[in-house]
C-alpha cells in the first residue's frame, strides 16, 4: 500500500527563510512518489500552522508526517500532539531541524537550501518505516528532591512541602541558607539579609514535610520523569541532631583552628563549630576533611594527628588512650614501627615530617614509668574461648582486642619466651627485654592467659583445643625460617642463617663468630645482625648487597648508625661461593654486579659482571635474605597455602579454609612490618567476635575516605616552619660491647614540641575533647558517612553559585595586602554576627578606613584573566557596601572604579543614584591597572576614560567586586544527574525563553544560581517557579513513559552481558532463566548504548532501528 506522507516546512519568520529557500524545497519535494502534499508556512508551530496539519491528516488521510523547522526538543512534543489530535499515531511523525542544522549556521542561501532539502528528504526516507508505538503511563512518586539549601532551594522546598508534599533539602554544607546567609544587608531595600533569611529558614527546619539532609551530595540518578532514585552520599556530622542541645560546651576545650570559610578567612573556627547562633540545623557540627595522610597511610590506621595533638597539650593519658584504640603497645610500636605516617605527613612539604614514631614511643614509656597500665573497660565476659598460636605482635595484638570483648583467650607459643620475632628477631639494643616484657605484662593483666613452650601439632592440636571448648583459633606464627642463598658451600661451619645467630643471642644460647664476619642482604634484619656481630666480639664487620645504597630496604637511619658504629659496606656485589678447610669457611668467592631493567618489585635487578669474580678472606657469613615461615608444624589443619607457601585468607575477615580458624601477620603476608602485623591482629579479632557472636562474618565497613596529601596554599600561608626535634642517641663509644638502647627518647618538653607542629591537616582530629566535654553525649566520632536510596518524582537543582579567586588578579595586591579584601570578606566585616561584629574595620590593625575603594568587574567582562559574561549584581553590591560604609563612617569618602553601571532590577537605578547623591561616592569609568603600597596607605592606580587619563586614588581598604561563577564541583553534579552545562560550567535550562526552570531531563528543574548569575529576589522567583513545576507533576497523578526504548531478540542473544554493564541506566539486566538480557522499560531511556555495542546485533531501540536510520542517511545521500 502506497504510503501518504506530509511534509510541513516552517519560515519560522526569517529564521529559516531568510537564509533557506522553503518554498523551493517545497516544490522539488512536492513531486516525490509517497508526498501526497508539502507546504510551507510563516510559524508553522501556531495554531494556524498545528490546523494545517490536522486538517491534511483528516481530509487527505494521511498516515505519516514530516515537519521541518527548530529545537526539537522543545517543538517536538507540539507537532506529536497536533498529529495525536487529527487521529494519527504520535510516532508516525519526524521532525527536521532546518534551523540550527542550516540557517543559523551558514551564510550561503543555496548551501543552506541544499542542506535543508537533503534533511526533509532524508525525513520522509525514515518516517515511512515508522511504526506506531504506544507508551505506558506510569503513576508519579509525590516526593521532590530539592538540591541546594541557599534561598532558591529554600523557597522551592517551602513550596511543595506547603502544598502537602514530601521534600529532602540536600545541601553538602553543615547549614542551609547558601550565601544569603553570609550577607548584611539586601538592595535596595537595605533590609537586614538575616531577618528576611532566618524566619525562611527556620520554618524549614520544623516544617513536618522537610528533611533536611545537610553534609550530603547525589551521587547518581536513575528512573525517569516522576520515578526517579537517587543516591545520596551523607558524610557524618558526628553531633547529634536529636541530642545537641547547642550549649557549646564543646568549643572551648577543641585545640584546633583554621581559617572559617563562612567568614571567608577573616576569622578561625574550631572543627566542631556553628556558623551563627541561629544557623538551622540549629546545633553543632564537625568539620573533617578525611583521613589525613598520616592515619591513611598507616596499615593499623592509628589516629596520629589526634595523639600529636593532645601530647601537645601535655594530655599525655588522653593521647595514650587514643593510641590504644588501634595499636595497644605504643612502646613497642615507637621504637620498631617504620612510620608511613612520617613519609606522608604533610610538614614533611615545609620542613620535615612530625616525629609521630618517637611521640607514640614518649607516651608508652610514660606510661611504663608511672606503672600503671590503663586499659578501656572491659565488655561482660563472655562464655567463649579463643586460642591464639603465636605470642608475635599479630597474635598479641588480636589478644588485646578479643580480650576487651570479654572472650577468654590464651596464646599458645613455642618459644620460652613471649614475643614471637619481637623476642627474638630484633636486638635488644633496639627494642629492650624489659620494655617488651612490661607491654606483655600489661596484656597479660586484662585476662589473658600464656603458656610458652607448647608446639601446635605436637603439644596441642585442632582436635585438642577443640576438646577443651575453644571455639576459634587465630594462627599468628612468624617467620622463624631462614631463606637459603643456594650458593655452594653454604652448608659449611661458618655460615650462619641471620634469624637463627639473631634467636640464639636472645635466647642467650652460645653464639659462635669469628673475627672477619660478612652479612649477606641490605634490610634492616641484615643490619641487624651486623650490628649484633660487633656486639658480641667480631673486630670487623662488613655488609654485602648486590644493588646500591639507593635500593637497600633498611631504614636510613639503621643503616647510618651501623656505619657510625664502624661497620663497612659493599655495594654491588654477591657471593657465588663459599670455600671452607675441613668443613669450616675460610674464604667467600664475590662477583661484581650492575643494575639492569627493573624487576617485579620496581627496583633494577643485578647483574653480574662477567669477570669480576674475587676471593675474600671471612671467618663467619651471616646470611639475611629472607624469611620463610615454618609452615610443617601447621599441616594438621589443612589450610590452603599460596605458592609462597603463606597461609590463604580472605583479605576482609582473615578467615581460612577452615571454618572456625583465622590466620594473619606474617604466616599471611609474608615478611610484614610490626603495624601491619598489628593490624591483622586487629582485623581478626573483629571477625572472630562477629564469627562466634553472629555466627557470621560482618561485612567490614570501608575506611574513611582520604583527604588531599598535598599541602593546600591556604596551609602553607599558616604554617610557620618549626625545626623538628632530633631523637637524641647513646654515643658510639658507648655501645661497645652491650646491648644498651641507643635511641634514647624524646622527653616530655620536646614530644608536646613536636605535637605542637601539627598542621591539623585533616580539621577534626578526633582527639576525643569535645566528646569528653558534651554533658548531653550527642557527639560520636565513630560515626562514617552513609549512602542513602530515596525515591522522588521531581528534583530541583538550586546548588546555587561559588565566587571569583580574585587570587587571578595579583596586580590588585589581594593576598599579599591584608586591607585588600573581597566584596564578600566586606559582608562578613559588616554583619553584626561577623569577625568585627559589624564595625567596618581594617583587617591589617583593626581601625576605621576613611577611604575606601570599590573596584569592580575582577572576573567578569574580562576574557584574558576572567569570565566574558556581566555577574549581574555587582554593581549593586557595591552600591549597597559603599552605603553601608557612609552609614558607618560619614564623615569617610567611597570611590568606585566601573566600566559601566547596570542597575537594571526595580529600584535599582534609583538606589544607586542615591549612593551617588546622597552618599557622595565618586565613581570613576575605567579599569584599575594597580594596586601597590605607599607610606602605609594603599594606592589604586587606574584611568578616569570620561577625562581620557590616569587616576591615582589613596585608600584605607580596598574593596574588589568579584563575580560570580559556578561551584567549582558542578561537572560532579553535571554527571550524577546527567545534566549538561555551557562553556562556563551553569546548568543549561531547556529553553531560554520558554523554560526558563526546566532541564533537558523531563522532571528535573533548576533555580537560583546554579543556572547563571542572579540576585535574590530572581532566585526566589525561580525557586517559587521550580516548585510549582513539581506541584504541576504531582498534580497530574501520572505520567507517560517513552515507547523509545530498547528490546532485545532472544533469539540472537548469546548472554554475552556486555549490554548490562555498559548501560548507564542500569536498565538492563540478565535473566537467570532465558540465560539472555533483559531490559526494564520503565528505567530505559533509549539512549542506545547497548545496542551500539551489541556483537550480534541482538539488542535494538524502537523508533530508532537499523532500517529507519539507513533510510534515513541513503534519503539524505540522494
Amino acid at each position: 500500500m502506497k504510503k501518504k506522507v506530509g511534509v510541513y516546512i516552517c519560515q519560522c519568520g526569517t529564521n529559516i527563510a531568510g537564509k533557506v529557500d522553503t518554498d523551493k524545497i517545497a516544490e522539488e519535494l512536492g513531486t516525490d512518489d509517497c508526498v501526497a502534499v508539502c507546504r510551507t508556512y510563516k510559524y508553522m508551530c501556531s495554531e494556524p500552522g498545528q490546523k494545517l496539519i490536522r486538517d491534511d491528516i483528516e481530509e487527505l488521510g494521511l498516515d505519516h508526517v514530516v515537519e521541518a523547522s527548530c529545537t526539537p526538543k522543545m517543538h517536538e512534543p507540539t507537532f506529536r500532539n497536533a498529529c495525536s489530535q487529527a487521529g494519527m499515531n504520535p510516532y508516525m511523525f519526524e521532525m527536521v531541524n532546518i534551523r540550527e542544522h542550516c540557517s543559523w549556521v551558514s551564510e550561503d542561501t543555496d548551501a543552506a537550501t541544499t542542506k535543508a532539502k537533503d534533511l526533509v528528504r532524508g525525513g520522509v526516507a525514515r518516517v515511512v518505516h515508522h511504526e506506531p508505538l504506544r507508551g505506558s503511563r506510569k503513576p508519579v512518586q509525590p516526593t521532590a528532591m530539592v538540591v541546594g539549601g541557599g534561598i532558591a532551594g529554600i523557597t522551592a522546598s517551602l513550596k511543595i512541602a506547603d502544598a502537602g508534599y514530601q521534600v529532602y533539602l540536600v545541601e553538602q554544607d553543615e547549614i542551609i541558607g547558601g550565601r544569603m546567609a553570609q550577607f548584611d544587608k539586601t538592595f535596595p531595600t537595605l533590609d537586614c539579609a538575616g531577618c528576611t533569611l532566618t524566619p525562611k529558614t527556620s520554618e524549614v527546619g520544623r516544617h513536618p514535610n522537610i528533611e533536611i539532609m545537610t553534609k550530603s551530595q547525589v551521587e547518581s540518578i536513575s528512573g525517569f520523569v516522576g520515578n526517579f532514585k537517587v543516591k545520596v552520599r551523607q558524610q557524618p556530622r558526628y553531633v547529634s541532631l536529636e541530642k545537641c542541645t547547642g550549649c557549646g560546651d564543646c568549643q572551648p576545650v577543641c585545640p584546633v583552628n583554621f581559617d572559617s570559610a563562612f567568614e571567608e578567612g577573616m576569622a578561625t573556627r574550631h572543627p566542631i563549630s556553628r556558623a551563627f547562633p541561629q544557623a538551622i540545623p540549629n546545633t553543632f557540627s564537625i568539620l573533617r576533611a578525611g583521613a589525613p595522610p598520616c592515619e591513611f597511610n598507616c596499615p593499623a590506621g592509628v589516629n596520629a594527628m589526634g595523639y600529636m595533638t593532645l601530647t601537645g597539650m601535655e594530655k599525655y593519658e588522653e593521647a595514650l588512650d587514643l593510641v590504644r584504640e588501634r595499636m595497644p603497645f605504643a612502646a613497642i610500636c615507637g621504637r620498631i614501627c617504620f612510620h608511613p605516617c612520617e613519609t606522608a605527613c604533610k610538614r614533611g612539604q615545609i620542613e620535615s615530617p612530625l616525629s609521630i614514631c618517637a611521640t607514640k614511643r614518649f607516651l608508652g614509656d610514660w606510661e611504663l614509668a608511672r606503672n600503671e597500665f590503663k586499659h578501656p573497660p572491659i565488655k561482660k565476659s563472655r562464655d567463649k574461648k579463643v586460642a591464639i598460636i603465636g605470642s608475635g605482635p599479630a597474635g598479641l595484638s588480636a589478644a588485646y582486642y578479643l580480650a576487651l570483648e570479654g572472650y577468654s583467650v590464651t596464646i599458645f607459643e613455642k618459644l620460652t619466651m613471649a614475643g614471637g620475632m619481637l623476642a627474638v628477631g630484633i636486638p635488644a639494643y633496639r627494642l629492650p627485654r624489659d620494655i617488651l616484657s612490661a607491654e606483655i605484662d600489661n596484656l597479660l593483666s586484662m585476662g589473658v592467659t600464656l603458656q610458652t613452650g607448647v608446639t601446635f601439632g605436637t603439644d596441642i592440636t585442632y582436635e585438642s583445643l577443640e576438646a577443651d571448648g575453644y571455639e576459634s583459633i587465630f594462627v599468628a606464627t612468624g617467620l622463624h625460617k631462614s631463606g637459603q642463598m643456594r650458593v655452594e658451600g653454604e652448608d659449611l661451619k661458618g655460615v650462619v642463617p641471620g634469624t637463627d645467630l639473631l634467636r640464639q643471642h636472645a635466647l642467650d644460647e652460645p653464639v659462635t663468630i669469628g673475627k672477619r664476619v660478612v652479612v649477606i642482604g641490605g634490610g634492616n634484619v641484615a643490619v641487624d645482625c651486623a650490628r649484633t656481630c660487633l656486639r658480641v666480639g667480631a673486630e670487623s664487620v662488613e655488609i654485602l648487597y648486590r644493588r646500591t645504597r639507593k635500593e637497600m630496604p633498611a631504614w636510613d637511619i639503621e643503616v647510618e648508625e651501623a656505619e657510625k658504629e664502624g661497620i663497612s659496606l659493599s655495594f654491588l656485589a654477591a657471593p657465588i661461593r663459599f670455600v671452607g678447610d675441613n668443613g669450616q669457611l675460610t674464604h667467600m668467592e664475590v662477583i661484581r654486579m650492575k643494575l639492569g631493567e627493573p624487576d617485579d618489585s620496581g627496583r633494577r635487578r643485578p647483574v653480574p659482571v662477567e669477570g669480576s669474580q674475587e676471593l675474600v678472606a671471612v671467618d663467619t657469613v651471616v646470611a639475611a635474605i629472607g624469611q620463610a615461615p615454618e609452615m610443617e608444624t601447621l599441616d594438621s589443619l589443612s589450610l590452603d597455602t599460596s605458592q609462597w607457601g603463606t597461609i590463604t585468607t580472605d583479605e576482609d575477615t582473615l578467615a581460612t579454609s577452615r571454618p572456625g580458624v583465622f590466620a594473619g601477620g606474617d604466616c599471611t603476608l609474608g615478611a610484614a612490618s610490626f603495624v601491619e602485623a598489628v593490624a591483622h591482629g586487629r582485623q581478626a579479632a573483629e571477625s572472630i567476635h562477629s564469627y562466634l557472636k553472629y555466627g557470621g562474618l560482618k561485612e567490614i565497613k570501608p575506611r574513611e575516605r582520604a583527604m588531599d596529601p598535598d599541602l593546600t596554599a591556604e596551609e602553607r600561608l599558616r604554617a610557620k616552619p618549626i625545626e623538628r626535634q632530633p631523637m637524641p642517641h647513646l654515643a658510639v663509644e658507648q655501645r661497645a660491647g652491650n646491648f644498651e638502647e641507643v635511641d634514647l627518647g624524646l622527653s616530655a618538653e620536646t614530644a608536646s614540641a613536636e605535637g605542637q607542629r601539627c598542621l591539623h591537616c585533616g580539621l577534626c582530629c578526633q582527639c576525643g575533647e569535645c566528646a569528653r566535654a558534651c554533658g548531653p553525649q550527642a557527639i560520636d566520632l565513630t560515626e562514617t558517612e552513609r549512602i542513602h536510596e530515596i525515591d522522588v518524582g521531581a528534583l530541583i537543582v538550586a546548588t546555587g553559585i561559588d565566587v571569583f579567586d580574585a587570587v587571578k588578579y595579583p596586580e590588585y595586591g589581594y593576598g599579599k595586602y591584608p586591607d585588600v579584601i573581597t566584596n564578600l570578606q566586606y559582608e562578613r566585616l559588616c554583619n553584626s554576627s561577623g569577625p568585627t561584629h559589624g564595625e567596618v574595620l581594617k583587617p591589617s590593625d583593626g581601625k576605621v578606613p576613611q577611604s575606601v575603594v570599590f573596584i569592580q568587574c575582577v572576573g567578569s567582562r574580562d576574557r584574558a584573566k576572567g569570565y566574558e559574561y556581566c555577574s549581574k549584581v555587582c554593581c549593586m553590591i557595591s552600591a549597597k557596601q559603599l552605603r553601608i560604609f557612609k552609614h558607618h563612617n560619614p564623615n569617610g569618602q567611597a570611590y568606585v572604579f566601573y566600566i559601566d553601571n547596570r542597575a537594571g532590577g526595580k529600584g535599582y537605578e534609583e538606589f544607586m543614584r542615591q549612593a551617588i547623591e546622597e552618599d557622595n561616592a565618586q565613581y570613576i569609568r575605567g579599569r584599575v591597572a594597580k594596586v601597590y603600597q605607599e607610606g602605609g596607605r594603599l594606592v589604586v592606580r587606574g584611568e578616569n576614560s570620561l577625562v581620557g587619563g590616569p587616576v591615582e586614588v589613596e585608600a584605607d581598604l580596598v574593596v574588589l567586586a568579584t563575580g560570580l561563577v559556578p561551584q567549582s564541583d558542578y561537572m560532579t553534579v553535571a554527571r550524577a544527574l546527567n545534566l549538561s552545562t555551557d562553556k562556563y560550567g551553569f546548568f543549561i535550562e531547556a529553553h531560554p525563553k520558554l523554560g526558563p526552570v526546566e532541564t533537558s531531563l523531563a522532571g528535573i528543574f533548576l533555580a537560583g544560581g546554579a543556572q547563571g548569575p542572579k540576585d535574590i529576589p530572581e532566585s526566589v522567583a525561580q525557586g517559587a517557579a521550580a516548585g510549582a513545576e513539581a506541584l504541576a507533576l504531582f498534580g497530574m497523578g501520572e505520567v507517560e513513559v517513552e515507547p523509545t526504548v530498547a528490546l532485545v531478540d532472544e533469539r540472537l542473544c548469546t548472554g554475552c552481558r556486555t549490554c548490562e554493564s555498559l548501560c548507564p541506566y542500569t536498565a538492563v539486566t540478565f535473566s537467570d532463566e532465558s540465560k539472555t538480557a533483559a531490559v526494564n522499560d520503565a528505567l530505559c531511556q533509549g539512549c542506545g548504548t547497548c545496542a551500539a555495542a551489541c556483537p550480534t546485533g541482538a539488542i535494538g531501540v524502537r523508533h530508532y532501528t537499523s532500517e529507519q536510520i539507513c533510510a534515513q542517511i541513503e534519503g539524505m545521500l540522494g
